[in-house]
């Protein structure tokens, strides 16, 4: 939810959220009295409030571990720490070879967030 103090700012979103739901996204203008409904604490400077009805939030070593449980119900091999030393790809296949295996595949993920420019 975003809250708003300055009521020109405010009405500038309301037209953005007009437009936005127009594109099939959900989200609700609120007025000062509904924003304090969902959010008490917020002071009663508040003006008005977009609440982003399809936004949320998640715990993200709590999401990695359940997808990481997931995958490997499915049968999906997941390599962690592993430095690879060769990595080849053709039009159908991944060829990779790591310090501890080598291994072919269809496809592969390489999951190493921010660190991703230095794997590749």
């Amino acid at each position: 939810m975003e809250v708003y103090a300055d009521y020109g700012k405010f009405k500038k979103v309301m037209k953005y959220a007009e437009e936005v739901n127009a594109d099939g996204l959900s989200n609700e203008v609120l007025d000062s009295s509904k924003v304090k409904e969902l959010e008490p604490s917020l002071s009663d400077i508040v003006v008005g409030g977009l609440h982003y009805k399809y936004d949320s939030t998640l715990e993200p070593e709590d999401y990695i571990k359940g997808l990481k449980e997931a995958l490997a119900r499915n049968g999906v091999d997941i390599f962690e720490n592993v430095e690879v030393v060769r990595l080849e790809a053709s039009r159908d296949r991944v060829r990779i070879k790591t310090i501890r295996v080598g291994f072919e595949c269809r496809s592969i993920v390489l999951a190493c967030g921010p660190w991703i420019n230095d794997v590749l």
